[in-house]
């Protein structure tokens, strides 16, 4: 038993059956047998070949037509965004940029599609240098705010701390003798105890 096949597309298509390399230009029809058109069906579907049946009109081949062209330009557009990812991924991870194989410029401009540009690894070593510096900036000036709040800690501590040895200072005089009383006055002038008709 045999098929043929039809490339229906602009591109040449080939590949491989049994160490044999199979061709098929652009509009081409060839009969081949069943196993090595299956084969080829397999590897090549995606970029367009299909195959003709016995009894099939114009109008079912136009139909076919149709469907390979999609199946195509499906194939090729994919190809590019593969591409471009790829080197998407590239740039993310400081690596070379690769410059598209001619198949893939051939794509993207028939489909009029945009190409990741090329860069280089020193545009991304600076950009990394920079960002290393803004996180460092940002880094020191946490660093100082978080000094200057222990500072402002630190001395409300030691206010709080001297506040409490005079209050326990007021509290060992005898509260009949004019240095406690004294004492007293000078704690509420400096807003360390509160003036109550209880003390």
């Amino acid at each position: 038993m045999s098929k043929v096949l039809w490339n229906p597309t602009d591109e040449v298509l080939k590949h491989e059956y049994g160490g044999i390399l199979i061709e098929l230009t652009p509009g081409q029809k060839k009969k081949l047998p069943d196993r090595a058109a299956n084969h080829l069906l397999t590897k090549l579907s995606t970029r367009g070949l299909t195959s003709l049946e016995y009894g099939d009109t114009p109008e079912t081949e136009i139909k076919k037509k149709k469907a390979a062209l999609e199946r195509q330009r499906k194939f090729e557009m994919n190809q590019v965004r593969m591409y471009n990812i790829d080197n998407m991924r590239r740039k993310r991870n400081n690596q070379i940029w690769v410059e598209p194989p001619m198949h893939i410029q051939k794509f993207a401009n028939k489909h009029s599609m945009k190409l990741e540009e090329s860069w280089s690894t020193e545009d991304l070593d600076r950009k990394s240098l920079k960002d290393a510096k803004e996180r460092a900036e940002k880094a020191e000036e946490r660093s100082e705010r978080l000094e200057k709040q222990l500072e402002e800690l630190s001395v409300l501590i030691r206010e709080l701390a001297t506040e409490k040895h005079e209050r326990e200072e007021l509290t060992k005089l005898d509260k009949r003798t004019k240095e406690y009383k004294e004492k007293r006055e000078e704690l509420i002038a400096k807003g360390i105890i509160v003036d109550t008709s209880e003390e």
